[in-house]
């Protein structure tokens, strides 16, 4: 398994030495900074599992993964331009439309690049005041028009079927603006978003929009050990996270090692808790969440 990490975090992911929470032990680590129990539902655990396998099965090449977790794949997403690709799926048991979200970048680029980082405003019809990532406004934008009209084309004759939406690292920023804008183009459809390792995306109104949408039961960031790229961008530049964070405190992951954390969404007793310094082991935590290695295709 170590291997298969190691050439995951060489092909998928362009980076690995960067700050990192307190010593670790095997691959993520163990972290016990939360005076919080920890433990979760067995079935929510589950969940975090299944749809994280559509989020890693996302790494495969366009069009490779067919029948991702077992279900109809409907619809490719791709733009060439900004990397930006994933995938829809149709699952006829759950009676759910699973949109997944993949970006073939580091975060850190964005994280970085001054013409990528600044907050813009996002337009929506609800008047708020939010501001998202500029780069990751700039991903939804270039592959919205199809994902819409995907969505739009497998809602037809399905009216009780719903919305699922999936990322991983970028792919969960990106999860998490789009989220928004299909709420808003199908208002009577019950959503909800799964990301994990997902960066800081908004600012505090933004924060305040997801919360207010989804929230508990609704929105699940999943976050893992010393993974630290859900602390990127830094809130000292007005980056806030929304909730609900369940953080995986201790590997293996398992439903008595996650955290249900506060629904505001920086919860200073979870992945917060941790301060930096600098280790290889980020990018093995951050490539691998639920005890799988990000990249890892379940399409059968």
């Amino acid at each position: 398994m170590f291997s298969k990490i190691l050439s995951s975090l060489l092909l998928i992911t362009p980076f690995f030495i960067l700050a990192v929470t307190p010593p670790v032990e095997a691959l993520g680590g163990t972290v016990q900074l939360n005076e919080r129990e920890a433990s979760i539902p067995s079935e929510l655990f589950n969940e975090l599992t299944w749809y994280f396998k559509y989020a890693s099965s996302a790494y495969e090449p366009p069009n490779a993964c067919l029948r991702p977790n077992g279900q109809t794949r409907v619809a490719q997403i791709f733009n060439a331009t900004t990397a930006t690709d994933g995938y829809i799926a149709r699952d006829d048991e759950k009676k759910e439309i699973v949109v997944v979200f993949h970006v073939a970048q580091s975060p850190i680029h964005f994280t970085f690049n001054p013409l990528d980082i600044p907050l813009v405003q996002l337009y929506h019809p609800v008047g708020i005041d939010a501001r998202v990532h500029a780069g990751f406004l700039m991903l939804w934008n270039s592959v919205a028009e199809s994902v819409l009209n995907d969505i739009r084309e497998q809602l037809v004759s399905r009216e009780n079927y719903s919305i699922v939406v999936v990322g991983h690292s970028l792919g969960g920023a990106l999860a998490s603006i789009a989220a928004i804008s299909i709420k808003f183009n199908f208002v009577t459809v019950s959503m909800r978003m799964f990301t994990y390792g997902q960066p800081r995306t908004g600012d505090a109104s933004y924060a305040k929009l997801i919360n207010g949408f989804f929230g508990s039961g609704k929105a699940y960031r999943d976050t893992h050990t010393t993974d630290v790229v859900p602390h990127i961008p830094s809130q000292d530049m007005d980056y806030v996270h929304h909730g609900v964070e369940y953080w995986i405190s201790s590997d293996p992951a398992s439903y008595s090692s996650i955290t249900e954390c506060d629904p505001d969404g920086e919860d200073k007793t979870c992945s917060n808790s941790a301060h930096a310094r600098l280790s290889i082991l980020v990018g093995l935590s951050h490539l691998v969440y639920m005890d799988i290695v990000a990249g890892t295709p379940f399409c059968f």
